[in-house]
């Protein structure tokens, strides 16, 4: 019998020309500040959130990171390489978690 492995779910965005990304972090589970989008094509993990709940997306189902990409990386075929989305993802989630348990003045306490 296999150990079941955390799952963690994601969400890769890839913008349209127009559209900006305001991360505020990038993991929706966090508590943020809620404050107005600049623009009405602007968008924010706390707005992705309210959209898919609205759109009925159960709380479970819901991403717990966000991410905004130039492109997604793809096969000479055009097909997503998802385990390289992956790779891209805990990088990016472990990258977020350093920068989030660095004191303030940037330097480590010892």
């Amino acid at each position: 019998m296999r150990a079941a492995l955390p799952v963690q779910v994601a969400a890769v965005l890839v913008l349209r020309e127009g559209w900006t990304w305001q991360p505020q972090g990038g993991l929706s589970g966090q508590q943020q500040p809620r404050r107005p989008a600049a623009s009405p094509r602007e968008l924010t993990p706390q707005l992705l959130d309210s959209l898919c709940r609205a759109a009925g997306l159960a709380g479970f189902k819901l991403p717990r990171l966000w991410a905004a990409w130039p492109a997604l990386p793809t096969t000479s075929s055009g097909k997503v390489q998802k385990q390289a989305v992956r790779q891209q993802l805990l990088q990016q989630q472990q990258q977020q978690q350093q920068q989030q348990q660095q004191p303030a003045g940037g330097r480590a306490r010892l």
